[in-house]
């Protein structure tokens, strides 16, 4: 049987789990599916309902997947039932690109008494293979005994399910609620609700849809997963939940058929369909055994520490990292906290990823305060474990450190960052003069990872100058051409002069000269079908007119309308005094059609292609960004931040910032002078080099991409044959270049257009375009050049703490290349299995983990 479920449009936003209804196509796919051509045969047998009244009729359905060439298996008849065969039905689908094939033979069930009649098991043959399916059971009552209500509501059943019967307060558990649809149509189907007494439920996922045999019948199946938080001990019931749908009633074409829905005679009646309630017993946690820094986390947890870099000097900061993985209740895990004692400062923790179900990582910031520290403290994470039922502590460390003595030079380094709202005095920054201080306005914002040429001024100002010199060289072309080419002049004045002539004509009858407006209208119609139809004066008849439309596509009205205008000049010609005023009106109102709708049909490319264009840059002007408060926002939150010397916390706010898809020249600047004050020069240059790409001319970020490269001891050469052939390209922004190179073809396309609007100037036109066009070629190959490298291009900064090796296979075995220290500019050119194969500016390549390093 054919079940859909539909769309029944409103939402039921009382329920903190109902999402609105389910689409129809998402059941219908479901029984399109089958097994793929070529698969093996399988055979099934079930009825559309199992329980009928006496004299009542069920439908048997022998079902071939995997073959449309199975015969008709013989069906016997059991004692008290008749059987007819009533017909085969094929089908072939394509799922995820694969075909499959299926024949059904259905027979008409009538039981002629009361009792269970069993039918089966039936086999067929095919291809010198024997299938075979199960029997299935037919129940006849008394008749009019049969299920009342709504007819095939007994077909429709709904059920919880939960993995366990007793869980632990705040443990998250799985819950299913399964919707069994048997052989009944179904639409207007909506999620179920569910009441939360006692428990908090997540919004239910999108259905999954399997396809069953139960007992012997097809239903459909549809589980809506979701998860239950328990929020107090003791026993609460889950449900009964409710689905709301309708009941397609009635008859249609045919059984299994997809237009049942829609072209049988079907009415729907609404039925809400209610599952029996689930009870939980929920147990309080044990007091018993309950660690101190126990928070509430519940479920199967792994930890991991890690501590980077762990060679510093004293005042260093050290980034430790604790990613917590398993199963539970992720809502309510807390970062551990770390004992460090007097020998570190500890600020506070960040979490680096939103929480999930299988992972959560935060980050915290110690610094060392002395040098005889040998290592950071351990890391303990306790939760309880819902299946042993006690609680368990998780221990990582201490990791080894070496701290040396903070050198004079190096006692500026030391972030002494006084926490929020203390008094604590702040330090003079001595690093400040080798920095250049942060930019107080964040600048032009643009989409994350946007290039210029996919932005709507770049389109606009490239199709509206070509669009205007295409349409001005067809002008002058069509000039030119009504000058030397009389057939192609007529043929142009042929429209405006028919319409000229018409209005005479009109006026004749008007004024009362009958036989003048004939004359004017006959004249006027076949000398503009000649110029338009390129036809000899003599044969514009009505047969060599209607051929001639037909061949050029005409509409078959426009035809019909020629004809009866030359039928009623022919008419006319002959006997004047039988044609009346009316008749006379009616051809002159023809012919003023004729002429018009030949007319637009001129136009109509000219009008497409005009379309197009409005189209084209339509879609260009809907690719702007709009602008985002919370990135803005985020942006002077970091400033401010900065200002207090909390750089941990102003890096986080900006990368808070780029988290939105918006970037800017200034929030990378900013951003790389915050990974400076933490002496992670990896990722400032990272951040610096992408501040270049979008500001290469900003004095300020060349001053600090100079000063963190010369720190990592990093050369910064530019090659003498770019700077000479090509000196835009790393002085100007692909933006710039771009808005220079689409000036200058403006330029370029008005001085062609002067050239062809005023001959006396094409010489000195001539030599300013060819100007224009050197000038084009130069910017145009500085933006090509700018283009590939940078926008294109796949680049990436080392991050890895030291020296890291590129190696010459992607393999940790792999013998060593050369080594790179962090903050190294690298060209990717391939990535494959966790490595990334780079080349340097000198040309050396090899291969790089890809953890080492951060692209651009």
């Amino acid at each position: 049987m054919c079940h859909r479920a539909a769309d029944g449009g409103r939402r039921a936003a009382d329920s903190a789990n109902a999402r609105g209804p389910v689409p129809l196509l998402l059941t219908f796919l479901l029984f399109a599916a089958t097994p793929a051509l070529g698969a093996d045969v399988t055979l099934r047998a079930y009825l559309d309902r199992n329980e009928v009244g006496v004299g009542q009729a069920a439908t048997l359905t022998i079902e071939t997947q995997g073959s449309q060439d199975v015969p008709a298996p013989n069906v016997s008849a059991a004692d008290g039932v008749t059987v007819r065969y009533s017909g085969p039905s094929t089908q072939v689908s394509f799922v995820n690109g694969q075909v499959s094939a299926s024949v059904s033979h259905r027979y008409v069930v009538v039981p002629t008494r009361e009792g269970i009649f069993t039918l089966g098991p039936f086999t067929v043959a095919d291809g010198g293979k024997e299938y075979r399916a199960a029997a299935v059971n037919l129940k006849a009552v008394a008749a009019g005994q049969a299920a009342q209500g709504v007819p095939g509501r007994n077909e429709v059943k709904l059920q919880i399910a939960a993995p366990r019967k007793r869980v632990y307060v705040q443990e998250p558990v799985a819950l299913t609620v399964t919707l069994t649809v048997g052989a009944v149509r179904v639409d207007d189907l909506q999620y179920p609700t569910l009441p939360a007494e006692g428990f908090t439920l997540e919004r239910f996922a999108e259905p999954k849809q399997t396809r069953e045999v139960r007992d012997g019948k097809a239903v459909a199946v549809l589980r809506f997963d979701t998860t239950l938080v328990p929020l107090r001990p003791g026993t609460i019931n889950v449900g009964p939940a409710h689905a709301q749908m309708s009941l397609l009633v009635g008859s249609g074409r045919g059984r299994d058929s997809f237009f049942d829905g829609f072209f049988g005679n079907y009415r729907k009646e609404p039925i809400v369909v209610a599952s029996d309630a689930l009870p939980l017993e929920v147990l309080p946690l044990p007091e018993a055994g309950k660690p101190a820094d126990f928070r509430g986390a519940i479920g199967r947890f792994s930890l991991d520490v890690s501590a980077k870099p762990t060679d510093v000097r004293v005042g260093d900061p050290i980034t430790v990292r604790v990613t917590i993985g398993g199963e539970g209740n992720f809502n309510a895990v807390e970062a551990p906290a770390i004992d460090a004692g007097a020998a570190f400062k500890v600020y506070p923790p960040q979490q680096v990823n939103a929480p999930s179900g299988g992972e959560e990582t935060f980050e915290q910031v110690l610094i060392p305060l002395r040098d005889d520290v040998r290592e950071v403290p351990a890391v303990r994470f306790s939760f309880f474990d819902t299946e042993s039922g006690r609680y368990e502590t998780l221990s990582r460390g201490p990791l080894p450190l070496t701290v040396h003595p903070a050198e004079q030079a190096q006692e500026a380094r030391v972030v002494q960052v006084p926490q929020e709202g203390s008094n604590a005095p702040r330090p003079a920054e001595k690093l400040g003069r080798d920095l250049v201080y942060i930019k107080d306005a964040p600048g032009t914002w643009n989409a994350r990872g946007e290039h210029f040429f996919a932005q709507a001024w770049f389109w606009l100002a490239v199709l509206l100058p070509a669009a205007a010199y295409g349409a001005l060289s067809l002008q002058m072309r069509r000039r030119e051409r009504l000058r030397v080419d009389p057939r192609y002049a007529r043929f142009a004045r042929a429209g405006r002069e028919a319409s000229a002539a018409l209005i005479g004509a009109g006026q004749y009858l008007r004024d009362g000269e009958e036989s003048r407006f004939d004359d004017a209208l006959s004249r006027t119609l076949r000398e503009y079908l000649a110029a338009k139809l390129d036809l000899p004066p003599g044969a514009v008849e009505a047969d060599n007119v209607t051929r001639r439309l037909g061949s050029n596509g005409a509409a078959p009205q426009l035809t019909q309308q020629v004809e009866q205008v030359f039928a009623t000049l022919e008419r006319v010609r002959y006997a004047p005094s039988a044609a009346s005023r009316a008749e006379r009106e009616e051809s002159l109102r023809l012919a003023q059609e004729i002429v018009a709708a030949l007319e637009k049909q001129r136009y109509r490319v000219l009008a497409s292609s005009a379309l197009a264009l409005f189209l084209t840059v339509l879609a260009a002007a809907t690719i702007a960004p709009a602008a985002d408060n919370r990135a803005v926002a985020s942006f002077y939150e970091g400033n401010s931040l900065y200002g207090k010397g909390q750089f941990e916390a102003a890096a986080l706010a900006y990368e808070a910032a780029l988290a939105g898809g918006q970037e800017s020249a200034a929030l990378y600047y900013n951003l790389g002078n915050a990974y400076m004050k933490l002496g992670k020069p990896g990722a400032a240059i990272l951040n610096y080099e992408r501040a270049r790409r979008l500001a290469p001319a900003d004095a300020d970020v060349l001053t600090n991409l100079s000063f963190a490269l010369e720190q990592q001891k990093i050369a910064a050469e530019e090659p003498v044959w770019r700077r000479l052939a090509l000196p835009l390209a790393e002085r100007a922004s692909s933006a710039t270049l771009g808005a220079v190179s689409v000036a200058l073809y403006a330029a370029l396309l008005l001085a062609l257009a002067v050239r062809l609007l005023w001959p006396e100037l094409r010489s000195p036109a001539v030599r300013v375009a060819v100007g224009l066009a050197a000038l084009l070629l130069f910017a145009g190959a500085n933006l090509g050049y700018r283009v590939a490298r940078y926008d294109l291009a796949e680049d990436a900064v080392v991050t890895q703490t030291g020296e890291t090796p590129v190696r010459f296979e992607p393999s940790a075995d792999g013998t060593t290349h050369f080594k790179v220290t962090e903050g190294t500019l690298l060209h990717v050119l391939e990535s494959r299995d966790g490595w990334l194969q780079v080349a340097r500016e000198d040309g050396r390549r090899g291969w790089i983990e890809a953890a080492a390093c951060e692209r651009l």
